[in-house]
Parts: structure tokens; sequence; C-alpha cells
């Protein structure tokens, strides 16, 4: 009977599967293809997706332990300090990142993870928890790590995204020479434009090496 019963179990949970199974028709080269445009085209309606979420959604990122908060950015103001603490004070306007998750009231962490927010800063809340991750990136890996100086080479690549912007202030702050590269015309005219770099390269093939070559033809000199 158990066999019985653990066979017919089986036969259930194949045929719910063969129910659902979408066989695809082969038929692509018989018919016209159409792309149906909706009349309605406000920007109100269309809804923004992190490029995190659509990874979540297709399983290609570990799941998020539910015992773990999320977020690692935050924007806050100081409500109590350590008796040790010298370097900031109550009402102070940070900017930091922790490990621990920030969707709290109230968070505890070390001061020095947290930044003070002049207060002519022009930048809102939301604009600041955008920016510890980029930063932290650009001044570690080229700060900390590379010890990048005065007249050496950097090749941005992503040069208008968040990091690649960071990256760029900071190699003209120390006056370091810049490359960058990115993926479509506008975003490469507002490298020229905006940051007055001379040197931006198509990212969409293998042409800026190349390009590089031809002016840098004994190397960066790194």
């Amino acid at each position: 009977m158990l066999q019985k019963s653990l066979d017919d179990s089986n036969e259930q949970e194949k045929s719910k599967y063969e129910q659902i199974s979408i066989i695809p028709k082969r038929d692509a080269d018989q018919k016209a293809f159409r792309i149906c445009v909706p009349q309605s085209r406000f920007l109100s309606q269309l809804t923004w997706i992190e490029k995190d979420k659509v990874k979540e959604s297709l399983a290609e990122q570990p799941k998020v332990n539910r015992n773990t908060e999320p977020d690692s950015k935050f924007v806050g103001t100081i409500v109590r300090i350590g008796l040790t603490t010298t370097n900031f004070q109550t009402g102070d306007h940070v900017v930091g990142a922790t490990s621990h998750g920030t969707y709290h009231s109230h968070i505890m962490i070390n001061s020095q993870f947290i930044i003070r927010i002049p207060s002519s800063f022009p930048l809102t809340d939301e604009q600041l928890c955008s920016l510890p991750c980029s930063i932290l990136t650009v001044i570690y890996s080229l700060k900390y790590r590379v010890h990048l100086r005065a007249g050496q080479t950097v090749l941005i690549h992503a040069a208008r995204g968040g990091a690649g912007q960071i990256c760029i202030q900071y190699c003209q702050y120390i006056g370091a020479r810049i490359f960058a590269i990115d993926g479509t015309e506008e975003k490469r005219r507002f490298l020229c434009e905006y940051y007055d770099i001379e040197h931006v390269f198509n990212s969409r093939d293998t042409c800026f090496v190349n390009q590089i070559r031809e002016i840098l033809p004994e190397g960066c000199g790194c």
C-alpha cells in the first residue's frame, strides 16, 4: 500500500507539472514579428527595478538570511556618543555605512564608519545615501591599495556610473591622468563635457585597446 501511495503521489506530481508545461510553437518563420507599443507613454506609469532585484528574481544570488537586517548605507543624526569619542558630538548630521543593517530607528556604529555632513552641503539625504559604497570603494582601491599618485594613468570602466564618477573626481583631485570608457554616446558625451576628459572610449567593443596603445605606445608608466 505504501509503494502504491508513493506511485500515485508521483503520478499526481508529474501530472501537475505536465499540465503547466509550455511547449513552444516552432512557427517563427511563418508569422510576421511585430512589437505592440502602448498608447500611453507617461513616465509616471513606469516602474524602476534595481539590477540587484532583477538578479534576485532570477535566483542568480543567494537568498537573504531572514535574520539579517537589510541595507548598509544611511544618513542620520547623532543622539548619543561614547565616552572616548572626541571627533563627533550630539546633533551632528552624518552619513555612513555598516554591515549590520540600517532599517531601524536607531543604530550603534563605530565612529570610523561615519562622516560629518557640512550644513551647507548641497545634496539631499537621499542623494547622500548613494555615496558611501562608491566613495569607500574608490578610496580603498586607489589610495590604500595601489597608492595612486599624480601623473599616473588610470583606465576607468563604466565611468558614467556612480563609482566611476567618484573615481574621476578622485583622480582629478590628485592629478592622475584619466582614460575613461562607457557604452553609449550620451554617456561618453557627458564625461567629455562635464568632467572635461580628453580620452573617452567606447566600451562596446575592444577597439579602445588599440586606441590607447596609439596614445601611449610605450605604456602608461604606472
